[in-house]
């Protein structure tokens, strides 16, 4: 929460935090309610463990990082022609390509 805190935009997620919050006994209230918060809760974050950890790691503070630097993907709506293209599509499959 306090990387989302942090940079909304793009938090900084290492991959072995997810695999510690999913095991970690720390995180069990966490996991019991499946890993899902408010905005709210996120804003109230004690930031304290997370600078903690970027200071061990030799940083003076927590990196930010451009949306493009990280694997987080932005979904647009499909307009309409993208619809009935994916329509056509799937019928063009199922005509000409049964399995």
């Amino acid at each position: 929460l306090a990387a989302c805190k942090h940079n909304a935009n793009a938090p900084i997620i290492l991959p072995q935090w997810l695999y510690q919050m999913e095991v970690y006994e720390r995180y069990a209230t966490d996991q019991e309610r499946n890993f899902e918060f408010t905005w709210d809760e996120t804003e109230s974050v004690d930031m304290s463990e997370l600078e903690k950890y970027w200071q061990g790691l030799g940083y003076d503070e927590i990196p930010i990082r451009d949306p493009s630097e990280t694997n987080i993907i932005e979904l647009e709506t499909p307009d309409d022609d993208e619809i009935q293209m994916s329509h056509m599509q799937e019928w063009m499959k199922e005509v000409y390509d049964p399995e």
